[in-house]
């Protein structure tokens, strides 16, 4: 969770607020920063010898940033001039001048040995980063709390870069796998260096295991495959599917040396092979039971029945799956030809990507899992939605997903192959959990292959498209709606009379964003309602929750955006985000927390806790309205959501009214299309779009009304 400060150098109480963390900073590292910042720029500016925070006095005067770099000395040489950058950077950054600090950072990624970054200068940074172990701490403070995060993340960028360059490198791998067989100082560097690369050295080590010729150096490699520890599992588990039989019966026995459980349908699946050999099944088998789990009869269930609970943790994002938060790309590892190589993705797919293959090994070994389908199809809308597509659409795109072919069809697709009955399960598994993408995409395979009889209409059976009428994101409930107005049911169901009026509200959606403040300081929130509304947004403002809660109940069907002070009460923060989850209407809007002065300790609870939830620093005397919408921007794209545009709310109105036309057509005894009049009459004389105002009309032309006939014939006359 990104965590954004406004302010950083600019005044007082920013420096007096930002030295909490600036003090712990400090402590952990600044003093070894500040001794070799010292070696390295004798002179240091005098400002730098201002409070911590960032501070100086009025009459300081303060050299343009971009001339500080040039201040230093020059350095004896490059991997020196790269060393001064660095210490400096972090020295001034962790005593919160913040201008040095970007100077000394852009001089340091503007080096030609950075870009592109050289072999010789991703060893340096990769020992600077070792030589100082809260770097990487300081690192990810100024990303997400100060005003240098954009250059504190390219440095921590260029660093990972360095560290998986060096841990990769299959001449390094080489050599210490060699140093195996050496003598003991030997072999403790190289199995120390094995550690390291971690993953990327198992499939230099599994060669040498498939190597006839080097089996002096096999039983050291043998050896040291366990003690790479948990990232070796992945890449074992898929080296388990190479046709070669001394290296499955290597890897089975690893694993059970491992005992991590995930590996465990792997290992059923290897053991319940008829096509291997009964030595490897027999390794297999011995793993299995090498491996504790708290259920010991777990290991006696089938494989695909272990594949779905695989794919239900990866799923869920349990935290033993996960990859390292630390690290913006993760590794799948697949099977090629004799061997296995690493295909990295961004992390935010990394689980979805797992769990979807582990649907697919399961269903390989039984096709007949409805369940498991409808999981895969989940994963699938997620893995969609995170890489920033639109999950309704099977418009071809190109994304940053190398374990799938490029060509490969749009999650829609699937579902509509995959049948009404699997993306009911899929619908109710996405209502479950509250996950937008995967309801929307439900909802579209739905809409291409549900009729009648395939409707969950009873109430009887898993959460089903009457639910979703009801959920708490304006366009998943006229999305549901809507395929109501095509199918159109043919018997009444409990909830019927929640559709028309959905739709109806399809009529008024425009590109006006509406955004709900609460906080007790009357004075702020005037001022925060009034900058968000010079754009043009409605603002409902109030003191507490439920009070603001109820006043947008009344006067939108959507919300934007919460913003929430630090110091509301009754109920506080943590509180008020959980009565915002379950409002009926509003339980998924992004939601930023705006801190005052000693909230951080509050907003630290309520952000970690959920992901709808940013966090802004106000600092008095500056309007935080800027930082606040763009923060919303951020929260959304966490969990897929993002608002209506005038686009998309004019096309939904179109649909919408087409909907109630085929309603009002067919004389439905299950919706009464009468309970629009409202809203059709004013889109018939306010609406923007005239083919909206065009299908309003006929909507109402079939409703034999008072008040439905004059409307026209006034439009007709006007």
């Amino acid at each position: 969770m990104q965590r954004w400060w406004l302010g950083g150098g600019c005044s007082i109480a920013c420096g007096v607020l930002m030295s909490v963390w600036l003090l712990a900073c400090a402590t952990a590292h600044g003093q070894e920063a500040a001794d070799d910042a010292n070696a390295a720029t004798p002179e240091a500016p005098a400002e730098a010898n201002a409070e911590p925070g960032g501070a100086n006095p009025p009459d300081a005067a303060e050299p343009p940033a971009e001339t500080v770099a040039a201040e230093a000395p020059a350095a004896s040489s490059s991997a020196d001039g790269l060393r001064a950058d660095f210490v400096s950077f972090l020295h001034f950054a962790s005593i919160g001048q913040f201008d040095y600090a970007q100077a000394h950072a852009k001089s340091l990624l503007q080096r030609p040995d950075v870009a592109p970054l050289s072999a010789e200068t991703a060893e340096t940074l990769v020992a600077l980063a070792r030589e100082r172990p809260k770097a990487i701490d300081t690192l990810i403070l100024l990303i997400n709390n100060s005003t240098i995060g954009e250059e504190a993340g390219k440095v921590m960028a260029l660093i990972r870069e360095a560290h998986r360059r060096k841990r990769m490198d299959p001449d390094q791998i080489a050599r210490s796998i060699a140093m195996l067989a050496g003598g003991p100082t030997d072999q403790a560097t190289g199995l120390e260096r094995l550690i390291e690369s971690g993953e990327y050295a198992v499939p230099a080590m599994l060669a040498v295991v498939a190597d006839s010729r080097q089996k002096g150096l096999q039983p050291y490699v043998i050896q040291a495959l366990p003690r790479l520890g948990k990232p070796a599992v992945n890449p074992l588990a898929a080296a388990l599917r190479v046709r070669n039989e001394v290296v499955q019966q290597v890897v089975a026995e690893t694993l059970g040396r491992l005992a991590y459980p995930q590996a465990l349908p792997y290992l059923k699946r290897l053991a319940g092979d008829k096509d291997a050999n009964s030595t490897v099944r027999r390794a297999g088998e011995e793993a299995i039971r090498s491996i504790v789990v708290s259920d010991p009869r777990i290991k006696d269930a089938p494989a695909s029945q272990l594949f779905e609970e695989l794919a239900e943790g990866y799923y869920a994002e349990v935290d033993s799956l996960r990859p390292d938060p630390k690290e913006p790309r993760a590794n799948v590892w697949v099977v090629e030809g004799e061997t296995i190589k690493a295909v990295d993705v961004p992390r935010q797919i990394f689980c979805m990507v797992m769990s979807m293959q582990a649907c697919e090994a399961g269903l390989g070994l039984n096709k007949s899992q409805p369940e498991v389908l409808a999981l895969w199809l989940a994963a699938n809308f997620r893995r969609e939605s995170r890489l920033g597509l639109d999950v309704q659409t099977t418009e071809a795109a190109v994304v940053d997903d190398p374990t799938r072919p490029a060509k490969f069809e749009r999650g829609i697709s699937y579902a509509g192959k995959s049948g009404p009955e699997c993306c009911q399960l899929v619908l109710a598994r996405g209502l479950r959990d509250k996950d937008r993408p995967v309801v929307l995409g439900a909802i579209a395979g739905l809409a291409a292959t549900a009729g009648p009889n395939t409707m969950q209409l009873d109430g009887s059976k898993s959460p089903g498209l009457v639910e979703a009428v009801r959920f708490p994101d304006q366009l998943v409930r006229i999305r549901a709606a809507l395929v109501f107005g095509t199918v159109l049911p043919k018997r009444p169901f409990v909830g019927a009379t929640d559709v028309v009026p959905v739709l109806a509200s399809a009529l008024s959606i425009t590109d006006q964003r509406k955004y709900l403040v609460i906080d007790p300081d009357k004075q702020l929130v005037e001022t925060i309602a009034a900058d968000l509304t010079k754009p043009g947004a409605k603002v409902i403002t109030a003191e507490r929750l439920e009070l603001g809660l109820a006043h947008a109940a009344k006067q939108v069907s959507q919300l934007d955006g919460v913003f929430l002070a630090s110091d509301i009460t009754s109920p506080g923060p943590a509180d008020a985000l959980h009565v915002l989850a379950r409002d009926e209407h509003f339980g998924l809007v992004p939601v930023v927390v705006y801190v005052k002065e000693g909230g951080m300790i509050v907003a630290d609870q309520v952000i970690e806790a959920d992901v709808r939830v940013g966090r802004v620093l106000v600092v008095p005397d500056k309007s935080p309205v800027e930082l606040l919408v763009s923060k919303l921007e951020q929260v959304g794209v966490n969990y897929g959501y993002k608002p209506l545009s005038a686009e998309e709310g004019t096309a939904l109105a179109l649909e919408a009214t087409r909907a109630l036309q085929r309603i009002a057509a067919n004389e439905s005894r299950v919706f009464d299309p009468s309970v629009a009049e409202p809203a059709l009459v004013a889109a018939l004389n306010h609406h923007a779009s005239e083919e909206v105002r065009i299908a309003a009309t006929r909507v109402l032309a079939l409703l034999n009304t008072a008040t439905a006939q004059p409307a026209i014939a006034a439009v007709a006359l006007a």
